[in-house]
């Protein structure tokens, strides 16, 4: 199918757009061969949060939310708390096929105490989490999509910590929504986990950068107007070729 479209050339002539997430996708798409002006980027976008009282945040505690699977890095957060005797409580929101294991590691090493799992939940319960964490701690190491996670956590006024990696690295902007650390490099998690728990003002600088970015970005009516606008341009460009062959 590949080598009959890409012949034809099907990605190029008989598509008019394409619609990427980020701008780090887009680029894969264009090393892939699509035509880079025919790429449009417009991210995912969630629902506002609503909560029952939006006062006396907690933020007491550091968060994971996600698939318990080694392509999510969760390994390295646990390791992170180990080897930088971490103590600002973490809990782990989710399930997958490393749950067991996980706990068993966390057991193991002497961090019962500090890191809580807390399985699956509702979107309400996670959302409620997230509005009261200090931070979110999205460990990944693959590319990633556009993960909503951290678009509810935006939308929660909640920083992140992400690995300078794939999407994650445009989607998290450094020492504004929250902080970069080396993929898969425990000790640099270590370091940004650190410096959030000794930057409090930062740290509330950083939720309303996020909120912010969230309400610019990642709304259901700003993500309508982005759709509409390539919708636009798409026709408009049509029509205009439309016009000059006739």
């Amino acid at each position: 199918m590949l080598t009959f479209h890409t012949f034809r050339g099907t990605w190029q002539n008989r598509v008019d757009a394409y619609i990427a997430l980020t701008n780090f996708h887009k680029d894969k798409m264009v090393q892939a061969g699509l035509p880079k002006d025919k790429i449009h980027v417009k991210p995912n976008f969630v629902l506002p949060p609503k909560f029952k009282a939006e006062t006396n945040k907690l933020k007491n505690y550091a968060l994971f939310v996600g698939r318990l699977s080694t392509e999510k890095g969760v390994e390295t957060l646990i390791d992170a708390y180990a080897q930088g005797n971490l103590s600002i409580p973490l809990k782990i929101v989710g399930d997958g096929p490393l749950d067991e294991a996980l706990r068993q590691q966390v057991q193991t090493r002497g961090l019962g105490e500090v890191i809580t799992f807390l399985g699956r939940q509702s979107k309400a319960t996670v959302l409620e989490l997230m509005y009261n964490a200090r931070f979110l701690v999205f460990p990944s190491i693959w590319y990633e999509g556009f993960p909503l996670t951290i678009a509810e956590a935006f939308a929660c006024g909640l920083p992140v910590i992400a690995p300078k990696l794939g999407s994650m690295a445009e989607i998290v902007e450094d020492g504004v929504t929250g902080l970069h650390f080396e993929a898969r490099n425990s000790l640099s998690l270590v370091t940004k986990i650190n410096w959030l728990i000794t930057h409090p003002q930062a740290v509330e600088t950083m939720e309303i950068n996020a909120r912010c970015t969230y309400e610019a970005k990642y709304t259901p009516e700003a993500n309508y107007k982005q759709l509409m606008e390539i919708y636009n341009q798409v026709m408009n460009k049509t029509k205009s070729e439309s016009e000059k062959k006739s």
